[in-house]
């Protein structure tokens, strides 16, 4: 089985035979031994001569309930953080059995004549574990590095006092991640790439790939309803003190439609392909073997409305019985195994009689 991933194995036991192949490049060590997006934040730094202030998350009020990944800036006259454009979102995922490694990335560009501190705030699977951050201010490409989450916010406040241009990635909820970038110049683009894995969905002989491109409003306890709204005495609870960090900004739906997405998929799923469904959007899909696909948008540049979302079903007793995920990092292993529960196939097997004494 082809994977996206770097090193390891995949062995697969099926009801008549067994299969290795080698090539599944490396399962994520956060899946291997619970290492979570949660615990960490990303640290990126790069010197410039320019002195700046590191953007304060909790200070944005502006972000509330966003439609999908948007980057918003600082207004040096009024404080206000504004989405700057966005020009483009690219979204390739390689799936290998029931592991997918997905790559985003975004391009945005400062519009303004001011030098602006940012808030980049995105949605992502709820299982997902980030491995990778790469950030392109104008010509500077930085990579990433992993910290835990003190230090990291320790760096980057530190990076942004002396003048050094630096992003920090953190989640705030299961699915919302927000990033804190410093000292962008007068009409410099941006392109933020994120790269995380995630394990699929499996129920009755289907596997289902979820890529979220819209955050939907979220339940806020403890805020004040407005005048429209029905009086009611229940009590609406404490209020939640990083609410303005996952509550990302509402586009007007009177607007023309932004952030135009590219999306494709390499699919090996390991089994014999049956049928292949995608729920919100028009697809097109390439067949190289019984196992192994190419799908693609229909139609270039999408609109991000709505989520994507696509199964794909195995042939009659194509599904195997177990999987393991190997991958292999210095001197020590990690492995994932996947026991997959018989289909209703196995319902009609009719049961045998026995005696209860």
């Amino acid at each position: 089985m082809h994977s996206p991933l770097t090193g390891g194995r995949i062995k697969t036991q099926s009801p008549n035979d067994q299969i290795v192949k080698d090539g599944l490049r490396g399962l994520l060590a956060s899946i291997a031994v619970g290492f979570t997006v949660s615990t960490v934040l990303v640290l990126i730094v790069i010197t410039l001569t320019l002195l700046s202030t590191a953007a304060s998350a909790a200070s944005v009020d502006q972000i509330n309930n966003t439609k999908s990944g948007s980057l918003l800036v600082k207004n040096a006259q009024t404080g206000h953080y504004m989405p700057t454009p966005t020009l483009l979102t690219d979204v390739k995922i390689n799936v290998s059995g029931i592991l997918a490694r997905t790559t985003v990335s975004q391009q945005f560009q400062n519009n303004s004549k001011d030098w602006v501190e940012g808030i980049y705030v995105f949605p992502l699977p709820e299982n997902a574990a980030v491995d990778q951050l790469r950030m392109r201010i104008g010509d500077r490409l930085i990579e990433g590095q992993i910290k835990e989450r003190e230090e990291a916010k320790k760096q980057f406040q530190e990076a942004a006092r002396s003048g050094k241009k630096a992003t920090l990635i953190e989640q705030e909820r299961s699915n919302v991640f927000t990033t804190s970038l410093t000292n962008i110049a007068p009409g410099e683009s941006i392109t933020i790439e994120i790269a995380y894995q995630n394990t699929l969905d499996y129920r009755d002989g289907a596997v289902s790939l979820r890529f979220p491109l819209v955050v939907a409003p979220r339940y806020i306890p403890g805020q004040e309803h407005n005048e429209n709204t029905m009086t009611s005495t229940v009590n609406q609870g404490p209020s939640v003190t990083d609410a303005q960090k996952i509550s990302p900004l509402i586009i007007d739906e009177s607007e023309k439609k932004r952030n135009p997405v590219n999306l494709s998929i390499k699919l090996d799923a390991g089994f014999a392909i049956q049928t292949i469904h995608s729920t919100n959007h028009a697809i097109k899909k390439n067949k190289i073997n019984e196992h192994q696909y190419k799908v693609n948008l229909v139609s270039d540049n999408v609109p991000a409305d709505r989520d994507f979302e696509v199964t794909w079903r195995s042939a009659p007793d194509a599904m195997p019985r177990s999987a393991v995920y190997t991958e292999q990092k210095g001197d020590k292993y990690y492995s994932l195994i996947t026991l997959f529960p018989p289909t209703d196939s196995y319902a009609d097997i009719p049961r045998l009689p026995r005696d209860i004494v």
